[in-house]
């Protein structure tokens, strides 16, 4: 059995994120392709979110780089 310590270093070493920021990220990449077809508030609460202000804040910390919000994504995502 692993510590809880030891595998989210272990975890950081493979893959260079904490374990709350790879949980982040597949949460984002579910709710991009979510959005395609469902409205904001509805995909927050299917990929775990409890209300629409925590995606919307992960979206733009993640998505920095192109500086989209979810609602932007959603109308320009298929070009990126």
């Amino acid at each position: 059995m692993l510590l809880p310590a030891v595998w989210r270093r272990s975890s950081r070493k493979k893959t260079g994120h904490s374990t709350a920021d790879s949980i982040h990220m597949t949460r984002l990449k579910n709710a991009k392709r979510l959005l395609k077809d469902n409205r904001v508030k509805n995909v927050a609460e299917m990929v775990g979110y409890q209300d629409v202000r925590s995606l919307i804040r992960v979206f733009k910390k993640y998505e920095a780089p192109h500086r989209l919000s979810s609602g932007t994504w959603r109308s320009k995502g298929d070009i990126l």
